[in-house]
C-alpha cells in the first residue's frame, strides 16, 4: 500500500483489551519502508503491511483504517459473524438439507466429510 505525507487515515484504539467504537483522525507524518508515523504523536507509528499501530514488546494498541467508512464495515461483519455463528451453535434450522450444509461449508472454505 502506497502512504503519502499529509494523508487522512482513522485509528481505532484498544480500551482495557477492547476496541474503542471512537475513530481518531491522524495525518501521516513519515512513510518508511515498514512503518508510518502519525500526528498526533501519541497515537506513535503503524506498520504499512498489517496497520497495526506499534505496540513495542506489548501487543497492538490499535488498528488504522483508511476511512471510517472502512471501520464500519469492519465493526459491522465481525458484529454479524458473531451473531451468525452463535445462532448457528444454537439452532438446528429447518428445512437444511446435505446440499445446502454443503454450500455453506463451502462459502466459508470448510472441508467436510464425505
Amino acid at each position: 500500500m502506497n502512504f503519502t505525507i499529509g494523508q487522512k487515515v482513522w485509528v481505532s484504539t484498544a480500551q482495557g483489551g477492547r476496541r474503542d467504537l471512537s475513530l481518531k483522525e491522524a495525518t501521516i507524518t513519515k512513510v518508511g519502508r515498514k512503518w508510518v508515523d502519525l500526528n498526533p504523536h501519541y497515537l506513535g507509528r503503524f506498520d504499512c503491511s498489517t496497520m497495526q499501530l506499534d505496540g513495542g514488546r506489548y501487543g497492538s494498541p490499535g488498528q488504522v483504517y483508511l476511512s471510517p467508512e472502512a471501520f464500519h464495515t469492519e465493526v459491522l461483519t465481525q458484529r454479524l459473524w458473531s451473531e451468525l455463528a452463535r445462532r448457528i451453535t444454537i439452532y438446528s434450522p429447518e428445512g437444511m438439507t446435505i446440499d445446502k450444509i454443503r454450500q455453506v461449508a463451502a462459502l466459508l472454505n470448510i472441508s467436510l466429510p464425505e
